[in-house]
């Protein structure tokens, strides 16, 4: 009997332990929520920070610089002779390469700076 009771005592210790272990207290996390941002409502007519403003959009001269000063300083297109003229609606590429390979170059260098314009492939490749 006395076995039986131990035994008894033992389940159910080991069970409310096992309980405790599974389901620890609920505790909120250590945080709070910030506030939210101001409305238009709440401050109508205040107008973004400068810092904070919307980036302005490259022109096409600036974008014609970057791929041109990228192509001219680009290790496997160095005795390639390339030129780029960019408008508002594309990139154009010209002038003389070794191989598809240096051709292919020129081309994602040009894409990678176009955004949405095309690019126009007018480069001969030597033969």
């Amino acid at each position: 009997m006395t076995r039986m009771l131990c035994g008894a005592l033992l389940l159910f210790a080991s069970v409310t332990v096992a309980q405790q272990q599974r389901f620890p207290p609920y505790s909120p996390p250590p945080y709070v929520t910030p506030p939210p941002a101001p409305s238009e409502a709440q401050n109508p007519g205040q107008q973004m920070p400068p810092e904070m403003a919307a980036p302005q959009t490259p022109t096409s001269a600036g974008i014609a610089r970057q791929i041109q000063q990228k192509l001219d300083t680009e290790p496997i297109l160095k005795a390639a002779n390339l030129r780029v003229a960019v408008d508002d609606s594309s990139v154009t590429l010209t002038g003389v390469v070794d191989n598809e390979q240096e051709n292919q170059i020129a081309l994602a260098i040009a894409a990678s700076y176009a955004g949405k314009r095309n690019i126009v492939d007018h480069i001969k490749i030597r033969s």
